[in-house]
């Protein structure tokens, strides 16, 4: 998913979208998409409104509890979400959330092992590394490749299991070029290796 490509996604920064918050209202999309997104700063567009402001760094509990009810798709590294919730064990650590009043699509990026994802409260599904199509080179971006590339499944209508599919291969192609975008492909490239990992 590169620079240029026309996506319902599309995102721009260091750090991508880890809170999506429900739509609202908006006036007009930015180039015909449906969502936008520029790190650190809110950008309401297309129906979303997009902040990961308390999500740096994994934030503090108190500081996102407040919001946890009115988020659709919240995804921290297990650094980051053990920091919030003081749980290690991922599957604790999605129950908390949903305790402190999470409805949406929550998930933990677990690293080289996946995502745990819950899509509702007590539901749980793994999803895997999409092995990388080249030597890997540099693994910065990679968990901001692997939102986008979810955010990005999401917004076209796959369930969330293979929008997870995708961001993983996404993911994946990042890794293979210094930088956190040089080694992103097309949107028709990535859902290439995406079916081809999920069996399609």
């Amino acid at each position: 998913m590169t620079t240029g490509d026309r996506f319902d996604a599309a995102v721009v920064g260091t750090c991508v979208t880890d809170i999506l918050v429900r739509p609202v209202p908006l006036p007009q999309p930015v180039d015909g998409g449906r969502l936008f997104h520029v790190d650190p700063i809110e950008v309401r567009t297309g129906g979303i409104v997009c902040n990961t402001g308390i999500g740096l760094a994994g934030g503090r509990l108190e500081d996102v509890a407040p919001a946890l009810a009115s988020i659709d798709l919240y995804l921290p590294s297990l650094d980051e979400a053990a920091a919030q919730t003081g749980c290690d064990d991922p599957q604790a650590i999605l129950a908390r959330y949903r305790e402190l009043g999470a409805a949406g699509l929550l998930g933990v990026k677990l690293g080289s092992p996946g995502t745990l994802l819950s899509p509702t409260a007590g539901e749980f599904h793994e999803s895997p590394c999409v092995p990388a199509p080249g030597p890997v080179i540099d693994a910065t971006g990679a968990g901001d490749a692997l939102v986008a590339g979810l955010v990005a499944g999401i917004v076209r209508g796959r369930p969330p299991e293979k929008a997870c599919l995708l961001g993983a291969a996404n993911a994946a192609c990042c890794v293979t070029a210094a930088g956190a975008t040089a080694g992103l492909r097309s949107f028709a490239e990535t859902l290439m290796l995406a079916d081809h990992a999920g069996g399609r």
